[in-house]
C-alpha cells in the first residue's frame, strides 16, 4: 500500500512473518486482530486506528507500531496490547490511546514528537 490508500483488516490472525502490515503513508484501520511478526507489526503507516489488536515483533525485534518515515504520522485506538518489540508505538504527530498494555519492550513505550 502507498500514500493516499486505506486498508481495513478485521477478525484476522497474522503469523509467522517477517512483517504483518506495511502501509507506507497509507492509514489503516485495524480491529480485532493479532500479529505476531518478526520486525514489524505494522510499520510505515500515516494514520493507525486500532481496537482490540495484539502486537508481538520477536527476533530482531522492531516497532510493533511504527511510522517512522510519515512526518504527521498518527496512532489512535483502544483495547492495544504490544510485546516484545524494542519499541512499541511511534508516532510523529499524535498517539491516542485508552487500555494501552505494552510489555516486555527493550526502548521506548510510546513516543510521539
Amino acid at each position: 500500500m502507498t500514500g493516499g490508500s486505506v486498508a481495513t483488516v478485521q477478525d484476522v490472525t497474522i503469523d509467522g512473518m517477517v512483517s504483518g502490515i506495511v502501509a507506507t503513508g497509507a492509514r489503516v484501520n485495524v480491529r480485532n486482530t493479532s500479529i505476531s511478526a518478526r520486525q514489524w507489526g505494522i510499520a510505515g503507516v500515516r494514520k493507525a486506528r486500532l481496537d482490540g489488536v495484539t502486537v508481538a515483533v520477536t527476533d530482531p525485534g522492531g516497532y510493533c507500531v511504527g511510522a517512522t518515515e510519515e512526518t504527521r504520522s498518527a496512532v489512535v485506538g483502544q483495547n492495544v496490547t504490544l510485546t516484545s518489540c524494542v519499541d512499541g508505538i511511534w508516532a510523529s504527530r499524535k498517539v491516542r490511546l485508552t487500555g494501552l498494555t505494552a510489555t516486555n519492550n527493550s526502548g521506548i513505550g510510546v513516543y510521539s514528537a
